[in-house]
């Protein structure tokens, strides 16, 4: 199975924001600027650059990690949400809500869709840490297209 769609899933909570306030999730937006690489427990590796949209409530990423694919990432505030929405270069795109944000960790749902036109779906929880000033980790666990269980973990590394 092709975990690089769990990849990318890991890295789209990189977000951005410049505005400092006691909103939780603005945190984790400024923690993200910029780039970062990644490895996962079954050997693949990536990165994703972020860069700020104008207003710095949302991002744009784009992924070196393969198929390749682009990121919008931003913050509902109506909805007290931060909303990633991921489409790769092989068509499967997925959408990933964070709604728990604490000083080292964040807590998200996804729904990857592996074949829109068949409606193959699966759907994961996403948790992620702050591990020290330029690393960071997750841990995706839910299951596949085919139903089986699978959880893959993640280490994040901010480029240099």
């Amino acid at each position: 199975m092709n975990h690089a769609p769990f990849l990318a899933l890991a890295a789209s909570f990189v977000v951005a924001s410049s505005a400092i306030s006691d909103e939780p999730h603005k945190k984790w937006m400024d923690y993200f600027q910029g780039g970062w690489e990644s490895e996962s427990s079954n050997g693949e590796k990536g990165g994703t650059e972020f860069k700020y949209v104008p207003g710095h409530y949302a991002t744009i990423g784009t992924r070196s990690t393969k198929p390749g694919g682009v990121q919008l990432v931003g913050w509902q505030m109506n909805r007290n949400v931060l909303v990633d929405t991921e489409y790769g270069a092989d068509g499967a795109y997925s959408v990933i809500e964070y709604d728990k944000f604490g000083d080292k960790e964040m807590h998200g749902k996804f729904v990857h869709y592996w074949d829109p036109e068949k409606g193959d779906r699966s759907g994961a929880t996403i948790v992620v840490k702050i591990e020290s000033l330029d690393v960071a980790s997750a841990v995706i666990s839910g299951r596949t297209k085919d139903g089986e269980p699978f959880e893959l973990r993640l280490t994040f590394k901010r480029k240099k």
